[in-house]
């Protein structure tokens, strides 16, 4: 089932709404969002990225999230990423080698801190060792990347959003199918 929401729409926990006795919508459906129907033709009209799947991971860029390198340290035992593909520490989580490595991988996997601005969501960040990442930077030509396949953020804020602004809610997600990313989940903790 894909939804996509629409105003304050976008606040409704779609998943655990009850639709029989002790039986949720989630439980019945595998339910996929989309912030527009633009964004939903956008993916819909890319091409497969093949089967073969590099891995890469950003994690604790910040130096203050010691669990960040913890589940970094998960991930990369679990399927087998060697550290040329781990960015640790805010000696390698740069802005530039995140760039590259984004340009290298079909999945993603980011574990750092980040900030949402729901005045000027545009602005909106991805903290890193060196600077940061804004929302209006992944929504530039320059930052596509049509071999992305899926993007994990487990930073905080990172979708949170207001409707005021615009009809469709603006967070690191969009910005991420914009980017070229098939699916984005994102675990945005306070």
């Amino acid at each position: 089932m894909i939804l996509v929401p629409h105003l304050a729409l976008h606040q409704i926990p779609f998943a655990t709404l009850l639709i029989g006795e002790n039986q949720y919508l989630g439980d019945k459906f595998l339910i996929r969002y989309v912030p527009s129907c633009q964004i939903l033709e956008f993916c819909h009209n890319r091409t497969s990225t093949g089967n073969h799947l590099n891995y890469g991971i950003v994690e604790d860029a910040t130096e203050d999230l010691p669990y960040a390198s913890w589940e970094g340290e998960q991930l990369a035992n679990l399927y087998n990423i060697p550290n040329h593909q781990r960015l640790k520490g805010s000696q390698e989580a740069s802005v530039s080698n995140y760039r590259q490595l984004i340009q290298k991988v079909q999945v993603i996997h980011s574990s750092h801190h980040a900030r949402s601005r729901l005045d000027n969501p545009l602005e909106s960040v991805l903290f890193l060792g060196d600077g940061c990442i804004t929302l209006s930077q992944l929504l530039t030509p320059s930052w596509r990347n049509p071999q992305l396949k899926d993007v994990f953020l487990s930073c905080c804020e990172t979708g949170l959003s207001v409707t005021e602004i615009t009809d469709d809610i603006l967070t690191f997600s969009t910005a991420f199918l914009c980017a070229g990313a098939k699916s984005v989940s994102v675990h945005s903790g306070q």
